[in-house]
């Protein structure tokens, strides 16, 4: 709304003409000033409205009753409505006065007390909904409201538990919305057994859904992935299954998601920042990282066993996985079943290793070894060819310690060339040193110039990087320590 303003002290024609506009005067908020609003719905003559009431900044109830009296006369022309309220204040909607609503976002935060009433939308206005978002505890009669939703494009449902809606009524919802493009499922709690939703019930076709996100309960989207047809197009696919049970873990990813591989493969394949990812947190994740088109979450799923899908999928993408991030702890590297698993990914081309400083030296240490160590397949012949053949960027972050073992692995990895094998590329080394209050002073290490250029001066290391990984406060240099014969921070 200030850019329109601003527009309008271009000059008096500008001014004119951006008046003359009623589709730029269209948009209604309780954050503008009344005049304001009292002027673009002057403006916007006969113009369908957005109308947005976010409650996150002050008290809900003056503005409110000050924003409704406003904006009720012109009710019918509102074709998108927002509204974050307490559940006491969506009762105090005028429901009946929205007749044109197309898109309809509600968001409550607080929970509604045994007093609060049901809100009853009625029939025609969620009829005729096309695009809904509903976040929060809604106090609605979840069973009529869902009941009457159809022909969506979008359908939000995020942050609700309540034992009334039930995986039936979503899935009639999708029945209902063959040409739905847009569908969140997140965080939805609901207790419903799944009697009527047999394996072998038919398919729900949507072939226009264009992006999907499911991150709730596993059973719900157990049955909601094996429902769904996976439509030819597309363009967001973000899962994570939260509290597991046991039982499906592995049939999850063995039998619901085989139909889904497709589409995992080209969100992969055209991604610009391709990642495999391990974190003890969440266990195992697969994502595009830049555009944010794919995330999986392998939660409950033993780290191995990721792997080994993740290398099944992407076996057929060009140009390999990309990078693997490692945000290290000692359950992540500690094991020869997963850094064995690793190995069998081909096309890696970075690992990046974080949070280093929670790791013993141990686990680090064994990531080294293996890659200075050749490939099982070729132990033993004329052509030894290194672990991560594709490898060409190593970043280790909040190092602690001495570069002897990092020069050991690549004289290693480089001393395979000199025997005429397979060229592998130049390694780029990023070596973050640890900030200084993660640890004390003492358990701090600076890394000598001296030891920096011996590393970088090896076969093999295209670039040596040795910036921190964060900010030192009131750190100015490395200066040398007389008294302690040894190098300290400025």
């Amino acid at each position: 709304m200030a850019a329109l303003y601003t527009l309008r002290l271009v000059s008096t024609a500008w001014r004119d003409v951006v008046d003359r506009m009623p589709s730029l005067w269209t948009i209604i908020s309780s954050t503008f000033p009344d005049d304001v609003n009292r002027t673009s719905l002057t403006r916007s003559g006969s113009s369908p409205l957005m109308i947005y009431f976010p409650g996150w900044y002050m008290d809900i109830s003056p503005r409110f009753y000050k924003f409704l009296p406003i904006i009720e006369p012109h009710l019918q022309r509102c074709s998108f409505l927002a509204l974050q309220l307490d559940p006491d204040f969506v009762d105090e909607v005028p429901w009946q006065s929205l007749p044109r609503v197309a898109a309809l976002k509600i968001l409550v935060e607080e929970l509604p007390d045994e007093d609060t009433k049901i809100i009853e939308i009625p029939d025609k206005i969620l009829e005729n909904i096309r695009d809904i978002d509903l976040d929060g505890q809604i106090p609605v009669n979840w069973p009529r409201t869902l009941g009457h939703l159809r022909g969506l494009r979008t359908l939000v449902l995020q942050e609700l538990s309540n034992n009334t809606i039930t995986q039936e009524q979503i899935l009639s919802v999708l029945l209902a919305s063959p040409g739905i493009e847009t569908l969140v499922i997140n965080q939805l709690e609901i207790e419903d057994p799944p009697s009527n939703l047999s394996p072998s019930a038919e398919p729900i076709s949507l072939p226009q859904l264009r992006s999907v996100t499911i991150t709730t309960g596993g059973l719900l989207t157990n049955h909601l992935l094996r429902r769904i047809r996976p439509p030819p197009v597309v363009e967001t696919l973000r899962i994570n299954r939260r509290n597991i049970p046991s039982h499906i873990t592995t049939s999850f990813w063995e039998e619901t998601m085989a139909s889904w591989v497709p589409p995992v493969q080209r969100l992969y394949q055209n991604s610009s920042e391709r990642v495999v990812g391990l974190n003890p947190t969440i266990g195992c994740y697969l994502q595009a990282c830049r555009d944010h088109s794919l995330s999986i979450e392998f939660t409950g799923l033993p780290i191995p066993a990721a792997l080994r899908w993740i290398q099944d999928v992407i076996t057929a993408v060009d140009g390999g996985p990309g990078v693997l991030w490692l945000y290290a702890w000692d359950s992540v590297l500690e094991g020869n079943d997963i850094l064995e698993v690793l190995q069998t990914i081909q096309g890696l081309t970075e690992i990046s290793v974080s949070r280093i400083y929670r790791l013993s030296q141990s686990p680090v240490e064994a990531l080294l070894k293996v890659l200075g160590e050749p490939t099982a397949d070729s132990i033993g012949t004329p052509d030894p060819r290194p672990t991560f053949p594709t490898l060409q960027k190593l970043s280790l972050h909040d190092w602690k310690w001495e570069l002897d073992g990092i020069m050991d692995m690549v004289q290693r990895r480089y001393s395979m060339q000199s025997t005429g094998g397979q060229q592998v590329p130049e390694l780029t080394l990023d070596i973050s040193p640890l900030c200084r209050w993660y640890l004390p002073e003492t358990e701090t290490k600076i890394i000598p110039f001296y030891a920096a250029k011996a590393l970088r001066e090896l076969d093999g290391v295209k670039e040596l990087r040795m910036g921190s990984s964060m900010w030192h406060w009131e750190f100015l240099a490395v200066i040398w320590d007389e008294e302690a014969s040894a190098p300290a921070r400025g």
